[in-house]
C-alpha cells in the first residue's frame, strides 16, 4: 500500500464539498483543524461498516473486546500500512464514531439513560481514499493505493474532481 496524492484544481467551501457527496455511501465530514488540515471528507469506503467489537478487534487489533483489559494484538491491519508518508497527508483509513455504550463493554460505566431511539454502540468504515482541505485552502485527492485499487482510485478521483468543479445541488 502506497499513499498518493493529486492536487485537484477545485475551489469549494468545505460545506460544499461535502454536498457533492450527498447520495454517496458513508460520507463523513471532518470540519475544523485536523490533521493540519481544514477538512477531511470521504464517501464510498472500500471496506464496509463494522458494528461489533468483535469486528474492530479483528480490524483494528486494539483488544477491546478483552473486558477489563484492553491492549494491543497484532493483526493484517498493522502490516497493511502505508509505506511512504506525505508530510499532513491523510490519505484514507478508518473513520467512524465510537458511543458512549462502547465504555460499558470493556469497563464499569454507569448504565447509559433510556433513549427514545437508542444510538448505536459504534460504526466505523475503512476508506481508501479522502478528499483533503490543506491549510492553505487546497483540495487533495489522496488515497492508499494498492495494485488492485489503482484503476478504480483513478476512476475516483475523476469523478470527485468533476463533481467539485460543479455547483452542488442545495436541495
Amino acid at each position: 500500500m502506497v499513499l498518493e496524492r493529486s492536487r485537484l484544481d477545485v475551489s469549494a467551501s468545505p460545506q460544499d464539498a461535502l454536498r457533492h457527496l450527498r447520495g454517496d455511501r458513508m460520507p463523513f465530514a471532518l470540519i475544523g483543524d485536523w490533521a493540519g488540515s481544514r477538512a477531511v471528507l470521504g464517501s464510498e469506503p472500500f471496506r464496509g461498516r463494522l458494528d461489533s467489537l468483535t469486528e474492530l478487534d479483528l480490524e483494528l487489533g486494539v483488544g477491546v473486546s478483552r473486558r477489563g483489559r484492553p491492549g494491543p494484538t497484532t493483526t493484517a491491519a498493522a502490516a497493511d500500512a502505508p509505506s511512504d508518508a506525505a508530510g499532513e497527508a491523510v490519505g484514507g483509513g478508518w473513520f467512524g464514531w465510537l458511543g458512549y455504550g462502547v465504555g460499558a463493554m470493556v469497563d464499569r460505566f454507569p448504565v447509559q439513560p433510556r433513549r427514545p431511539e437508542p444510538l448505536e454502540r459504534l460504526g466505523m468504515a475503512f476508506y481508501d481514499h479522502v478528499l483533503r482541505l490543506d491549510s492553505d485552502g487546497v483540495w487533495w485527492f489522496e488515497a492508499l493505493v494498492t495494485e488492485a485499487r489503482r484503476a478504480a482510485l483513478r476512476g475516483r478521483r475523476r469523478l470527485l474532481e468533476a463533481r467539485l468543479r460543479g455547483a452542488p445541488s442545495r436541495a
